[in-house]
């Protein structure tokens, strides 16, 4: 399963890192966000993971990436989590809200408990 991951600007600590945590789930690419919306590249069959840590108005982008096609499974993850930005993001379009700070172990599970969730789904 290939997975995406959206940053503003590369952080390669944090990409590998997530890299790791889904390895047994599948392969990450990894894309700047305006680069991959404007290239239109392959679709992920796995979700769409936006980090907000250097993207500004990240709900514009998850509604955009929303609107082009809604069956996109999209997960937001920040380092600084607040309710409003949790709210924005699945007013938006997002399936799910992470913080960057869950353990590796648990941030394994929510990606696994998606997966199972939205495979299920019509």
């Amino acid at each position: 399963m290939q997975f995406l991951l959206l940053q503003g600007d590369k952080d390669i600590y944090w990409s590998a890192f997530l890299a790791d945590v889904i390895a047994p789930l599948g392969s990450l690419n990894v894309a700047k966000a305006d680069d991959w919306t404007a290239t239109g590249q392959q679709e992920p069959d796995g979700l769409i993971v936006v980090d907000t840590t250097h993207i500004e108005r990240f709900e514009q982008l998850v509604a955009r990436l929303y609107a082009e096609n809604p069956s996109r499974r999209i997960v937001v993850m920040t380092a600084s989590p607040t309710w409003k930005r949790a709210r924005a993001a699945f007013e938006s379009g997002a399936i799910d809200y992470l913080p960057k700070t869950l353990p590796a172990d648990e941030l394994r599970a929510a990606f696994e408990e998606l997966l199972r969730r939205t495979s299920a789904q019509p």
